[in-house]
Formats: structure tokens, C-alpha cells, sequence
């Protein structure tokens, strides 16, 4: 069970005062949406369409079997799932007993998912039995029984290392058990980000963030009644999760799951169902805008992609605009999903250049590294409070760097708010964003330092056009070895076999003799990177 969290109670009544918290659960949304339009399509998946009425009888079939697996108030409910309706069904089915649900991208592994297991104390772990030829149950199961708290292993397709497959785990459920009562202030959500070794932290939500996250958010994508989600970011993802799972249940529209990113199916799905709005990294969008295959499918019905996560050229915003789809960037993070949007009403600069305005309820501080405020178009940190800000950690010695008094949250990024807009100019944090996703640099160097043969180790970015960054590490051999000495083939095979997710491991390892330091010893990364963006390194 996740330790109790002291909601601040004079900011939370400015939050109802001010009508961003209104004490709806996404579960509630669920049921509004099912009561009102219980034949109306809610997601399209691998195996099917399912209608919102549907989906609410199989939430309440799998909260019931939950709770005859022993899930109460308060209790962790992981799930490592694809972009399948499993996941959507757990997460309101979780909150409809009063549980957490943690959902945990498909990428991780072993190391990954141990580590999270062990500091979320979770009850129950549901995994595919295989997906894009990866042996998940048999992962969970060896996870598992190493670790030091019991978890039940349920699997969406038979395999024998699971304690329960998928309709098992439901037939459980065939005596209905009722909601638990639903508070806006009840945990409701466990995310990890970036690392587990190093700077991992398990961020947590209430009803009362998400529910707002939620309807904010629909304001950005302009929600329409004829609306279809095409759902590209991973659900175990808080982009994907808010775009695939509360937005749609919140407004009613359908959401239209790719499980595994293909340009060519996801222009195959627009024109199938008639998508027209999305949210995802800038690769979900280039791919979409680049592929041969929009050729030969009317993809006219697609109006708008919200795109973040990590630097977006702006040619990319100008290329989507020459085919129809209008495109905005948007910035936030786990503890504050959306900050600042821009929406498809916005200039093509706003949209390009910005990273958009700040949305409802959003207060921000440029502050400098003492601490004292930045001038009007200066550089600074970014420090917020929202109402879908985080209201702690799984960890409360993680607090005391990143949350201050009052409601202010330090996000590590750098930027600027210039006529109301604003930019993010870098990152504080030691962090490589690829693909959307966040990769703790440290983590990396982590499993790096455990080789004999290397004495020093840096862990960068390397700016691409596609993914955004790609990871390459630097090392020097260990004192009395040469270069030489060193078979890079041999550290990197080591450190894709260590457990780590596959896009962490470095594409490149480059041995040099030395790294740049400062006269304190720090490893002077700026430099590094300098040398991948020149082709010196």
C-alpha cells in the first residue's frame, strides 16, 4: 500500500474555489459517457471495436475480480501493456475500487520492472504472454519470484508462467462488488519516470489532477462530437494515457489504438475510422507526414496533432500544415502533464516556435540558479504550480528537491515566456529524451561503471531529426590500459544483455583516452556533445 499523502488543504479549497477540482474520478467520467452513449464506439483495438457500455460491464467485471484477488483501497495495480484495451480496463477498473493503478511502458525490463515492483509494493502485475517476440510472462515470472513481496502475475494471452490468464482473472469477477466511494483527493495513479537506478521517481496523482489534466486537455485538441482519437503514444505513457484513455472517456469520442508504431498502418487507420486528432512524440508525427504510404490513403479527416516530448523542429510543424494536419507543440512532464499548448487556433509562429501558452490555472516562475527571479525575457528554470500538478512522490526524500512550499514544483528546464508564450530553451536535469521517451543518463552510466575495463563514463544525447536524441556513451579504459584495450562490440553486447530496456542502450560506445573535465572533476558533457554535433569525436 502507497504511504498516506498530506494534501495541502488551503491549496486545495483555492483549487475548488476556482472550479479546477471538482471531486470527479475518471471512473465517473466513464460512466457518464457509458450512461449517455452506451452503443457508441469507445476503442478499436487488436481484437476489435468495443462500445462504451461494453467497456463499462468488463471495468466492472475486472474491479470485482481485483477485489476477489484481495486489491483494496490504496493497494498498486501494475500493468505493462501495449496500446491494448486491457490497459484502459485495469486503469478505470483500479480506480473504481479505490486502488492505484501504475501502468509501466511496454520498453522495460527486467531491471526496470523489479525496481519498480519493489518500491511500489504492487498486488498485482499484468503483462501480455508475448509481444513483438519478447517473453513478457516469462520476464514477470522470474521478476516476481525474486522479489520480496508477493504479486499475483496475470497475463493477456495463456502462458504458462502466469498465476492467472486474462478471462480467468475476469471469470473472478462474475459476483459484482460496488465502486468504492469516490474522492477527488483519493490516489489514483503511479508513474515512474525516466531511470530506476538513479533518478527514478514514482509520481503520484489524485482523482482530482487527472480529472482536471483531463478536461484541460480536451481544450487543447478542441474536442468535436465526430472526434476519433488515433492513439500512438504507449499507454503506459502519460501522453498516451491521457490521450488514449481519459480524453476519450471523458468527451465520449472513440479512440483508435496502433499497439506498435507503423507510419503505414497509422495512415491506414486514419483513413479507416476517420481519425482526426492525436498526441505523440515528433517521430509519431514525421512518420505520418513522410510515409509513402499517404499516398494511396485519404487521410483528409485528420485535423490536428499535439506534439511533444522532445525538440520539434519546426519544418516539421510546416510539413504537416502542406498535407492538412495542423500541428502544435505542447511541453509538461509526469508531475505536470500539461503546462503550456498551443491549439489549432494559434499562428503558425506560436505553434512552430513556442512550446504554446500556459494552460488554465498554470502559474510559472523563471528563476534564475540562485534562486532569485529572472527578468522578462530571460533565461531561467522553470518552476510551476497547476492544478494537475503532482501531489508527491512513492518517495518523500524525492520531495525535498523538486516540490517547495506552497504548490511550486521545479521542473529542471530551462526557458523563457516571452509575450505570454513559452519556451523551453534545455534541460537542467541530466536527461536524453528518444522518442518521447525519458532516459536517465546516470541509470546508463550506472550499468557502464560496473565493467573493470572502464575507468570513466559519460552518457549523452545526440540530436536527430527522427527521435529527437539517440544515446551514445563515452568511456576511457581503466588506469594502465590503452584504448586498444577496449572491445566496444563486447561492452555493448554486455549492456544490451544487462536488463536495461533496449532504447537505453547506447547506439554508439566511443573509447577515448580521456573526457573533458572542469578543475573540480566534473565531466564537462557540453563538450562531448559539441563533438558529436562537429563529427570530431
Amino acid at each position: 500500500m502507497v504511504r498516506a499523502i498530506t494534501i495541502d488543504e488551503q491549496r486545495a479549497q483555492r483549487m475548488r474555489d476556482e472550479g479546477y477540482w471538482d471531486g470527479t474520478t475518471c471512473f465517473q467520467h466513464l460512466e457518464t459517457t457509458a450512461s449517455k452513449s452506451p452503443n457508441r464506439t469507445a476503442i478499436v483495438d487488436r481484437a476489435g471495436s468495443m462500445t462504451y457500455g461494453e467497456l463499462l460491464a468488463e471495468v466492472e467485471r475486472a474491479s470485482s475480480a481485483l477485489a476477489a484477488l484481495g486489491v483494496g483501497v490504496g493497494d498498486v495495480v501494475s500493468w505493462q501493456l501495449p496500446n491494448w484495451r486491457e490497459g484502459a480496463i485495469l486503469h478505470f477498473a483500479a480506480v473504481r475500487i479505490g486502488a492505484i493503478s501504475n501502468p509501466i511502458v511496454a520498453i522495460y525490463r527486467e531491471r526496470e520492472i523489479s525496481f519498480i515492483l519493489e518500491k511500489a509494493a504492487s498486488k498485482v502485475l499484468v503483462v501480455p504472454d508475448e509481444f513483438r517476440n519478447y517473453d513478457y510472462g516469462q520476464m514477470a515470472r522470474t521478476v516476481v519470484d525474486g522479489a520480496p513481496n508477493p504479486c499475483t502475475v496475470i497475463s493477456v494471452g495463456a502462458t504458462p508462467s502466469a498465476d492467472l490468464e486474462w478471462s480467468d482473472f475476469l471469470a473472478r469477477g462474475a459476483e459484482r462488488v460496488d465502486a468504492a466511494e469516490q474522492h477527488g483527493d483519493r490516489l489514483s495513479l503511479l508513474q515512474f519516470t525516466s531511470g530506476t537506478t538513479a533518478d527514478a521517481k514514482g509520481v503520484l496523482h489524485t482523482n482530482d489532477t487527472m480529472s482536471w489534466e483531463a478536461r484541460s486537455y480536451s481544450k487543447v485538441w478542441g474536442v468535436r462530437e465526430d472526434d476519433a482519437v488515433l492513439a500512438v503514444s504507449p499507454i503506459g505513457h502519460m501522453a498516451g494515457l491521457l490521450g488514449g484513455v481519459f480524453v476519450p472517456a471523458l468527451t465520449g469520442i472513440p479512440s483508435v489504438y496502433l499497439d506498435r508504431w507503423d507510419p503505414e498502418a497509422a495512415v491506414r487507420l486514419i483513413e479507416e475510422h476517420r481519425c482526426t486528432v492525436a498526441a505523440g512524440a515528433a517521430p509519431f508525427l514525421s512518420g505520418i507526414v513522410t510515409s509513402p504510404a499517404r499516398e494511396q490513403h485519404d487521410i483528409s479527416s485528420f485535423r490536428f496533432f499535439s506534439v511533444g516530448g522532445s525538440d520539434v523542429p519546426p519544418a516539421l510543424i510546416r510539413a504537416a500544415g502542406d498535407i492538412g494536419i495542423v500541428a502544435a507543440r505542447t511541453y509538461g512532464c509526469t508531475e505536470c502533464p500539461t503546462i503550456s499548448a498551443g491549439t489549432a487556433e494559434d499562428a503558425f509562429d506560436t505553434r512552430a516556435l513556442t512550446d504554446g501558452v500556459l494552460q488554465p490555472g498554470v502559474r510559472i516562475k523563471v528563476v534564475r540558479a540562485d534562486g532569485s527571479e529572472a527578468e522578462p525575457g530571460e533565461i531561467g528554470e522553470f518552476v510551476v504550480d497547476a492544478p494537475m500538478r503532482t501531489v508527491g512522490y512513492l518517495d518523500p526524500a524525492h520531495e525535498e528537491d523538486s516540490l517547495g512550499a506552497g504548490g511550486w514544483y521545479r521542473t529542471g528546464d530551462l526557458g523563457v515566456v516571452e509575450d505570454g508564450r513559452l519556451r523551453v530553451t534545455g534541460r537542467s536535469k541530466d536527461i536524453i529524451i528518444r522518442g518521447g521517451e525519458n532516459i536517465s543518463a546516470k541509470e546508463v552510466e550506472d550499468v557502464l561503471h560496473e565493467y573493470a575495463e572502464l575507468s570513466q563514463v559519460a552518457v549523452v544525447g545526440l540530436p536527430d531529426e527522427v527521435l529527437g536524441e539517440r544515446v551514445v556513451a563515452f568511456v576511457t579504459p581503466r588506469v594502465g590500459s590503452t584504448v586498444e584495450d577496449v572491445d566496444a562490440r563486447s561492452v555493448l553486447e554486455r549492456v544490451a544483455s544487462s536488463g536495461l530496456a533496449k532504447q537505453k542502450v547506447p547506439e554508439r560506445i566511443i573509447v577515448v583516452d580521456e573526457l573533458p573535465q572542469t578543475a573540480s572533476g566534473k565531466i564537462q558533457k557540453f563538450k562531448l556533445r559539441a563533438r558529436l554535433r562537429d563529427g570530431s569525436a
